[in-house]
């Protein structure tokens, strides 16, 4: 009987919660949605939603940063807005201990901050999600242009490609990711596999702008026009020029490395 006091007094105290508050939202907005079982695995779901994008506080240590991002699988498509693409939850080590130990050893901010980018970007990449430049100048605070630039310093010191939603899911006009690509499979003469794991890029993506390089050189040498090889391959004008520069630019090294043998 005791026991029961206890309940009738406790229970409508515990009931003061985020739970009751959407039954109660949902039993009056949308009183046909179902019945007391059916709220309840709706609330369920909500729950869990709102406990993986917003992870709770002792989960988030000093320096980390909770961000929410585009998913690495779900790939981008005509008309595809963002509200239509699946997004996914991340902790990333924005500030970490290691960062006061370059400063206070000399090394400088501009530096320490290309790490802290190049990490940020990994780490994301790890758990699943590719962020954009927007996003990461957002997170430093620096403009579009100073984040693609630290971007490719990084990538020219480490002679890697970071990853990013640009260069993972294909997006944008930039070619940068794809000459690396095309360097690595024409002057170094690595594999496809090989490349895509150290381009943290997908091996049918690799394999495309391999196949684009060499029809566009194809259609190079039988002497068509920029214009004309635009509209046999369904490429953008500008698109097949960066690629016939990048053809002129890796048939001059090899001359060059084929000149350096000789004289040996």
């Amino acid at each position: 009987m005791i026991k029961d006091i206890h309940k009738e007094m406790w229970k409508p105290q515990r009931a003061k919660n985020f739970d009751s508050a959407i039954r109660h939202f949902i039993q009056t907005e949308f009183p046909r949605l179902g019945g007391p079982k059916v709220i309840d695995l709706f609330c369920k779901q909500i729950r869990k939603f709102i406990d993986k994008f917003y992870p709770k506080g002792e989960y988030v240590s000093f320096g980390q940063l909770p961000w929410c991002g585009v998913a690495k699988e779900d790939f981008p498509a005509r008309a595809k807005t963002i509200a239509q693409t699946k997004l996914r939850s991340v902790i990333l080590p924005l500030i970490e201990d290691e960062d006061y130990v370059k400063l206070e050893s000399g090394a400088s901010f501009r530096e320490v901050t290309k790490d802290r980018i190049a990490r940020v970007m990994i780490q994301a990449d790890k758990n699943g999600v590719e962020l954009t430049t927007t996003e990461l100048g957002l997170m430093f605070s620096y403009t579009h242009s100073r984040i693609c630039q630290l971007i490719a310093q990084y990538e020219k010191e480490h002679n890697c490609i970071l990853p990013r939603r640009g260069t993972v899911h294909d997006m944008g006009r930039s070619i940068t990711h794809k000459v690396k690509i095309c360097r690595k499979k024409l002057l170094e003469g690595k594999e496809t596999p090989d490349i895509a794991k150290e381009c943290s890029h997908d091996p049918l993506s690799v394999d495309k702008y391999l196949l684009d390089l060499h029809r566009i050189n194809l259609c190079r040498k039988k002497g068509m026009s920029k214009e004309d090889i635009s509209f046999s391959i369904q490429r953008s004008v500008s698109l097949v020029e960066e690629y016939l520069k990048l053809i002129e630019e890796i048939e001059c090294e090899r001359t060059k490395k084929f000149n350096h043998q000789l004289a040996k």
